[in-house]
C-alpha cells in the first residue's frame, strides 16, 4: 500500500517539493522533511539503509539476566513471536559473516493486574554493541507537543493512533542486517520442523514438549528495532504518508 501511495505522489512536471506547507497559520514542522517519494518507494521495497559514519567493530554481547522467572517465560514467547512475524531471521553459526554485531537484550516486567498473564518489554541495547555510536546524527527533530498543537490548531477534532509494533513495519536492507544481531532469550524455542532445516552438524536440544530450545543462538533483525537510534527517523519518513 505504501508503494501504491508513493507512485501516486511522484512529482508532476513543473512542480517541486518544499517545506512551505501550512496548516492554518502554522508552518510545517521540520520533522516532516523526508527524501523524494521515488527514493522512499525504493527504500520500502529493498529496505532502509542506516546512515553510518563507519561500520562498528565486530562485537558480540550476551543478554542481560531477566528480573524474574515469569519474565523469562514471557520474554521467550515474545522472541518466538518475533520469529513468527519475520522480524527475526536465523539462526546463524557463531562464525557466520551474516552477523557482525550482537546487541544484548534486556527484559523489563510490565505492570499487570493481579492474576493476569505476565507481560514484559524487551529492550535491545544497540549502544552496548557499538552500533548506535556509529550512526550519523539524525537529520531531523522528533515532534514535540508544540508541533502537535500548532499543526492541529485549525482542526475541529483530535485523534490518536497507537500502531502496534510500529518500528517493525520498516524493513531493513539486507546489507545492514548483520548489524542487528541478537541472541535468542532464555527459554525460547522453535518447532522440530523448523529445526530440521538447520545444518546437520548442529545439535538439537529437544524439550519435553517436542520443541527445540534456541536459547543463546544467533539471530538478526530484518526490521527496524526498538533501541536502534535510526529507527525513529525511518519510521517518521514512512508514516509521513
Amino acid at each position: 500500500r505504501v508503494r501504491e501511495i508513493c507512485k501516486s505522489l511522484d512529482d508532476p512536471p513543473g512542480e517541486t517539493q518544499d517545506d512551505t506547507y501550512r496548516v492554518g497559520t502554522a508552518p510545517r514542522p521540520n520533522w516532516w522533511r523526508f527524501p523524494d517519494y521515488r527514493g522512499l518507494r525504493d527504500a520500502m521495497r529493498v529496505g532502509q539503509k542506516f546512515m553510518m559514519d563507519r561500520l562498528p567493530r565486530p562485537r558480540r554481547c550476551r543478554n542481560y539476566p531477566a528480573p524474574s522467572r515469569q519474565g523469562v517465560a514471557a520474554a521467550a514467547k515474545e522472541f518466538e513471536r518475533m520469529i513468527q512475524l519475520g522480524v527475526m531471521e536465523g539462526p546463524f553459526a557463531e562464525d557466520s559473516d551474516k552477523v557482525r554485531c550482537v546487541s544484548p537484550i534486556g527484559v523489563i516486567d510490565k505492570k499487570t493486574a493481579p492474576g493476569a498473564t505476565p507481560k514484559v518489554r524487551l529492550i535491545y541495547d544497540l549502544t552496548k554493541s557499538g552500533v548506535n555510536a556509529e550512526l550519523s546524527p539524525l537529520p531531523f527533530s522528533l515532534p514535540t507537543v508544540l508541533d502537535g498543537t500548532l499543526g492541529a490548531q485549525a482542526l475541529p477534532h483530535w485523534a490518536k493512533v497507537d500502531l502496534q509494533d510500529a518500528f517493525w513495519h520498516v524493513p531493513v536492507d539486507e546489507s545492514h542486517r548483520p548489524l542487528l544481531g541478537l541472541r535468542a532469550v532464555e527459554g525460547a524455542s522453535v518447532s522440530a520442523e523448523a529445526a530440521a532445516r538447520w545444518p546437520a552438524a548442529w545439535p538439537r536440544r529437544r524439550r519435553s514438549d517436542g520443541r527445540v530450545d534456541i536459547s543463546g543462538m544467533l539471530y538478526r533483525g530484518t526490521r527496524a528495532l526498538f533501541g536502534l537510534a535510526a529507527s525513529p527517523y525511518h519510521f517518521c519518513v514512512v508514516t509521513e504518508l
